[in-house]
């Protein structure tokens, strides 16, 4: 019996010694993948096993990104989102390097963004960078400027809606108003008149509450920060906290294809073959009369998600510009006046704003080019992955994997913009106090997949805002707070609702 007692304590230790070593094994075999990288790769967090540095990020994970690049890290770091690595660029030179000088290799669009995980590789802006891209952002581009985009006439419609927009603010006068909504239907009107070839009344309810849902889409204060990890993370999606917001994100982006929807049922309707009114006319041309070899390029999904692409990224970064130029008008009254001046100095009260004035106004050009450093509308930019092997600041980034230019902290370094928090049209000033354009401010990203209405987006800021400080005042509510310089933090940064008073001048 002792014996038998004996022999049973040492198969017992045995087998306690065999599980705890197994287990020992497996724990340095998962730290030993887990800390791994691929030769050459840039350095960076690992965060913690499965989830990686996720639950370390805050609402700004751009800000938290630059600290690591200037505390640690460098310029080109990489970070573990979930089991994934990607490649943080966190300076004007990185990202000039992956995107421009070796474009044609980086521009592909990984799968786990947001929006390609609801509607699929469609549209422009989220569509991956191959044969089809080109060939259809090629035509969208030369179909777009047969409707003035691009053109000398887009300035003429642009000023139309400007002076739309003063008229009608007319009846805003002297009460606390917010102008949100109404700057999105402003913004909106542009795009919509080459898109769809109408535009829209200021107070239409009906294209308020489409605007307001394309707005939600990316500026809901409690969905925000969940969209934004959700697009970092798709696996977040199946969990509990995160799928109410993702479900509302995905039920959004489809009210915005109905909407897209309906404008390409009533083109259909009238359609004529030799009276081409507008871009959705010309893309339903291409359907009915293009070359066969074309016909998977041409379809309606196509024109809903393009229609998408459009009209979010016309309106959408284009509004939020303007409404932080607003937000720092409020804190910064001494700007108001100098711009002010400028704009009585170089067409009074009642020229048209132009800008072919931009030379003499150098201030008003430096002012928005500092609101765009200073509140990036896109802090984390589009993901990009590798195509190829590639090469950036002597680390070697692999085919497949995904690229974040942080643009936030492209345009918060200390090393090309001294004081960075610091808001200063001055900097962009130079000593003959002429308007100084830099390369470092880069809001609309560079190379091939740079924002395609840049040039557009441009033209309406200088116009728009000159056209509103040219007939109003614009002043803080008596008795309550400055806007917040805090804002909603997604895909795209908004400002906090805020609300200001409007005094003719």
């Amino acid at each position: 019996l002792a014996l038998a007692m004996i022999l049973e304590i040492i198969r017992n230790v045995s087998t306690f010694t065999l599980l705890s070593t197994t287990l020992v094994i497996f724990a340095a075999v998962l730290y030993q993948y887990w800390w791994r990288r691929p030769n050459g790769f840039p350095p960076g967090p690992r965060g913690i096993p499965i989830l990686g540095i996720i639950p370390f990020l805050d609402k700004f994970p751009e800000k938290l990104l630059k600290k690591w690049s200037l505390e640690k890290y460098g310029a080109v770091m990489s970070a573990r989102l979930g089991t994934s690595d990607v490649v943080v660029l966190n300076t004007s030179e990185s990202v000039v390097e992956a995107f421009t000088n070796q474009g044609n290799l980086t521009s592909g669009r990984p799968n786990e963004n947001i929006f390609r995980q609801a509607t699929g590789d469609k549209g422009i802006v989220f569509k991956d960078y191959s044969m089809k891209f080109k060939a259809l952002k090629k035509w969208v581009i030369q179909s777009l400027s047969k409707h003035g985009f691009g053109r000398n006439g887009m300035e003429e419609r642009i000023t139309e809606e400007a002076v739309c927009f003063t008229e009608y603010l007319k009846c805003k006068v002297g009460k606390p108003v917010d102008i949100k909504l109404n700057l999105y239907v402003l913004t909106s009107n542009v795009i919509c008149r080459i898109i769809c070839g109408r535009r829209y009344e200021l107070d239409d309810q009906r294209q308020l509450k489409f605007l307001e849902t394309m707005q939600k889409m990316l500026g809901d204060p409690v969905d925000a920060p969940k969209v934004l990890l959700i697009n970092f993370f798709p696996g977040l999606k199946n969990l509990p906290v995160f799928g109410p917001a993702h479900s509302r994100f995905v039920k959004r982006i489809e009210e915005v294809h109905d909407f897209a929807r309906d404008h390409i049922e009533k083109h259909k309707k009238t359609f004529e073959e030799n009276n081409l009114r507008d871009f959705v006319d010309n893309f339903i041309h291409e359907m009915k009369f293009g070359k066969e070899t074309m016909k998977d390029y041409f379809t309606e999904d196509e024109l809903k998600s393009i229609i998408r692409d459009m009209i979010v990224a016309g309106s959408e970064t284009t509004s939020n510009s303007l409404l932080w130029c607003f937000v720092i008008l409020l804190h910064h009254p001494k700007h108001k006046e100098t711009i002010v001046k400028e704009i009585d100095e170089a067409m009074g009260k009642t020229l048209l704003p132009r800008t072919t004035t931009t030379s003499t106004m150098p201030f008003t050009c430096a002012f928005i080019q500092e609101s765009m450093r200073y509140c990036t509308v896109v802090p984390m930019g589009s993901q990009h992955y590798c195509q190829e092997d590639i090469k950036i600041n002597d680390y070697t980034i692999p085919k497949g994997t995904t690229i974040i230019s942080n643009l936030w902290g492209v345009h918060n370094d200390p090393v090309t913009w001294p004081n960075p928090l610091h808001f200063d049209p001055h900097r962009h000033i130079d000593d003959q106090g002429k308007y100084r354009n830099s390369r470092n401010v880069i809001p609309f990203s560079i190379g091939p997949r740079s924002c395609l209405g840049e040039a557009l987006a441009r033209q309406e800021m200088f116009i728009f805002l000159i056209a509103i400080l040219q007939k109003y005042e614009i002043n803080p509510v008596p008795g309550k707070p400055l806007p917040s310089f805090v804002g909603i933090n997604s895909l795209t940064y908004t400002p906090a609702n805020f609300k200001l008073i409007l005094t003719e001048r």
